[in-house]
């Protein structure tokens, strides 16, 4: 993103009032009307590792048998469709950022019935050329405004050191193989209890491959928390 483009999106985000993703009426990121579509995730009928809505009882699913010992367990705020993937599209693909602010907001409350206590929120990192381009990384700015909700602290303790290809067309083994060994710990946490975050949790590879490093680095134990979960 050049600098032009980029100093255009800061005004906008000041500027212009929220607009729901859902219906595209100004007022809100998400209006009350629109809110009442979202799918949520139930607790007690998902995934007791992965946050997976099942539909029944609390138990596990195949998605997290290949996880392995790095993540403890993640938990999402809501089902990856409707409005909620229309107001993660629009931040990640339009530029739209200020909508991280509800996305963090989002979040605090997942946050706060955590099971166990959190030392620092640590954001999902992007490439610094996928990032340059986009002009933010969002799951920072997601984190950022959590923190404010949490009072954690958000630290970007995690960089990607390869550029790796679109998640998005690939199955859940090329998935895997594809971030493989892509990150590091830029920092020790050494002790620490890390809590990731990130917009959308799909087969949970990149979460897991972040964990991986926050292990390396020290951290007692790694959970994660995202927006969405596909």
């Amino acid at each position: 993103m050049t600098v032009h483009r980029r100093l255009l999106t800061l005004l906008l985000d000041t500027v212009l009032p929220p607009v729901c993703s859902g219906c595209g009426l100004g007022g809100a990121w998400l209006c009350p009307r629109c809110a009442e579509t979202v799918q949520g995730i139930d607790g007690d009928c998902a995934c007791q590792r992965c946050g997976r809505p099942l539909g029944i009882g609390p138990q596990t699913c195949e998605r997290c048998d290949a996880w392995g010992d790095a993540i403890d367990h993640a938990r999402s705020a809501f089902q990856y469709e409707g409005a909620i993937r229309t107001m993660i599209h629009l931040m990640k693909y339009d530029g739209q950022r200020a909508r991280t602010e509800w996305c963090g907001g989002a979040l605090a409350t997942i946050v706060c019935l955590h099971d166990s206590p959190i030392d620092v929120l640590v954001p999902v990192p992007l490439h610094r050329a996928k990032e340059r381009a986009r002009g933010f990384n969002q799951s920072w700015l997601i984190a950022r405004h959590l923190a404010t909700h949490v009072e954690i602290e958000a630290v970007d303790a995690l960089v990607r050191i390869r550029e790796t290809r679109s998640q998005v067309q690939l199955d859940a083994g090329q998935r895997r193989e594809n971030v493989r060994g892509a990150f590091v710990a830029r920092r020790q946490l050494r002790g620490m209890r890390v809590l990731l975050v990130d917009d959308v949790l799909t087969t949970g590879s990149t979460l897991v491959e972040c964990a991986i490093a926050c292990r390396k680095a020290g951290a007692e134990s790694v959970c994660a928390v995202t927006v969405a979960t596909a």
